[in-house]
């Protein structure tokens, strides 16, 4: 009644103990098609299942690195909507960390997003978070840290950032990664008091030449899903995508 899902190098996922053809057949028509470049390679054995996908998205940047953050989503989406549900990861004894999901009741309620953090971890970026967390994530964060913020914005691919003036991390009197965990911690917190919960972390290989350099931790958070108009996920209350901008701190 376990499932294992695991990324493996730059651009292969693999599922384990799989008992249903039906989610298969779900991540087949959903997930993958989202990946523009198609599939190098399919293999189905026994239970196993395992797809490589052509051009490297584990490593993808821009655009197409927010495609992968999308595809992390919807991955998790598919997975609840067929009765699977995160439980843990596994790192010991493995090559590359384990998802765990359980086999549970179909959730058809669940919705979910990703963020991440900056390398240097002044900026966190939301992709296609739900309009009220979009809309009020940065104001909450500017009432915790009034003097701090240096910009929150919108964009039209329903990405979300929040960004720290460059003096707001570390000081004379604390050290650089105080300040960082109040950050994080807010964040965290205040996407709580809006109704989602921090339900996994995804580990992706680094980008670069040769694949130097620390590797990228992707938030999964897990919230119910609101049934509201169409384009309601993201962006600033009352404006369209064309017309999300930036807000400047001061």
């Amino acid at each position: 009644d376990h499932m294992f899902v695991s990324f493996h190098g730059s651009n292969e996922l693999r599922l384990g103990n799989v008992a249903y053809q039906d989610t298969l057949d779900e991540i087949r028509e959903h997930f993958i098609p989202m990946w523009p470049h198609g599939v190098s390679n399919e293999v189905t054995s026994g239970h196993s299942w395992r797809v490589a996908l052509s051009k490297n998205p584990w490593t993808a940047t821009g655009s197409e690195a927010t495609i992968v953050y999308r595809m992390i989503s919807e991955l998790f989406t598919r997975l609840s909507r067929h009765g699977y549900r995160y439980l843990t990861s596994l790192n010991t004894g493995y090559a590359h960390p384990q998802l765990v999901f359980k086999d549970a009741q179909k959730d058809e309620d669940s919705d979910f997003f990703v963020a991440y953090l900056s390398r240097s971890g002044r900026k966190i970026t939301l992709v296609r978070p739900p309009r009220r967390i979009g809309d009020q994530l940065g104001s909450r964060l500017r009432n915790v840290w009034p003097y701090k913020i240096a910009s929150d914005r919108a964009s039209e691919e329903e990405i979300y950032t929040i960004e720290l003036k460059r003096n707001a991390i570390g000081g004379l009197h604390a050290p650089a990664f105080f300040d960082f965990y109040i950050f994080v911690s807010h964040s965290l917190q205040e996407i709580s008091l809006m109704g989602f919960k921090l339900e996994a972390t995804v580990m992706l290989p680094p980008t670069g030449i040769f694949g130097f350099g620390d590797k990228r931790e992707v938030w999964v958070f897990r919230g119910t899903r609101m049934r509201t108009r169409i384009n309601s996920r993201s962006g600033p209350a009352g404006l369209n995508a064309s017309e999300a901008g930036t807000r400047s701190g001061h």
